[in-house]
């Protein structure tokens, strides 16, 4: 691994820094896979990194870790430091799968990057963001012994600070140059409370629309049979349920461990979001149901 001196550059120029793969008989699938080696570390306020992931001489997505101090006068406390991991988007044709909050505080929109999990699938179906400060990780310090706040939405980060996020996946969708859109994804680890960053390799795929697996450097195919098969995404974070990647029209359920419903609703989009501040901490399991699919994940609300 290294650390980079301050500000560093990768780009996918030819093939000695890119390896195509092929999958097929003709070599017309392709997926383009980079790996970062030595891997970059930005463990220090400041510190920055750009990706130019399709090598066309323009930067797309930028990395950084970044702390500054803010004062602000309270009856509680008046003076607290705030260090983040930050993903910028520099290009306008690239957008990075997250979810997009209403911040009542701060009267914006705040934007979140999904950490998928390995072999998630990547495609139209996730929702993607191409904001430009998009927070990986958040921690607050109050300087008045109050203690320390974190990024409750950033699903890099936990408010257990034991919790490291290991070969963890950003989702990503590039627009070329033709308007054709190419699904990615980049693979990551987030430690020490959100203070530290390493990015270890990224790849996307060459065939238009076509999705991707993360952590896959092989060409997706997908069977005819599995049409309306249902591959959903979850996240759970301070008693709200994020669902992502769902086919229109299906039922989605929410039991729990006794078998009691807590919930049903029909979704028509590709996704969904559920506020659960009413209901007990503990394991649940959520089931989906299409015409042509079943399936359940168990989530832990906390």
């Amino acid at each position: 691994m290294t650390t980079p001196n301050r500000y560093h550059k990768l780009k996918a120029y030819s093939l000695f820094s890119t390896a195509f793969l092929f999958n097929g008989p003709s070599g017309f699938n392709q997926v383009v896979y980079v790996d970062i080696d030595p891997d970059i570390v930005l463990d220090t306020p400041g510190e920055q990194f750009t990706l130019d992931i399709d090598g066309n001489g323009s930067d797309d997505i930028s990395f950084f870790n970044s702390s500054f101090d803010f004062y602000m006068a309270t009856p509680w406390w008046s003076y607290w430091t705030r260090q983040d991991l930050v993903a910028n988007i520099v290009n306008e044709n690239i957008a990075i799968a997250g979810l997009k909050h209403y911040d009542w505080y701060n009267t914006s929109y705040q934007y979140y990057p999904f950490a998928l999990e390995n072999s998630s699938l990547i495609n139209d179906k996730l929702s993607f963001n191409n904001a430009s400060f998009q927070l990986i990780a958040l921690h607050t310090f109050f300087s008045s012994g109050l203690g320390t706040l974190y990024g409750f939405n950033c699903f890099w980060m936990h408010l257990d600070s034991t919790v490291n996020e290991i070969n963890k996946y950003i989702g990503f969708k590039l627009i070329d140059e033709v308007e054709d859109t190419h699904f990615g994804w980049i693979r990551c680890d987030v430690l020490n409370i959100g203070r530290t960053m390493i990015i270890k390799d990224y790849a996307y795929e060459l065939t238009p629309d076509n999705p991707i697996l993360a952590g896959d450097t092989a060409h997706y195919i997908g069977l005819s049979t599995q049409a309306g098969k249902i591959e959903p995404v979850v996240y759970c974070e301070n008693k709200k349920v994020y669902i992502s990647n769902l086919d229109k029209n299906c039922d989605v359920s929410i039991y729990n461990l006794n078998g009691g419903i807590i919930l049903n609703k029909e979704v028509k989009t590709g996704s969904v979001e559920f506020d659960l501040q009413n209901v007990a901490t503990g394991a649940y399991l959520v089931v989906f149901k299409n015409e042509n699919d079943i399936r359940s994940k168990k989530i832990i609300i906390n």
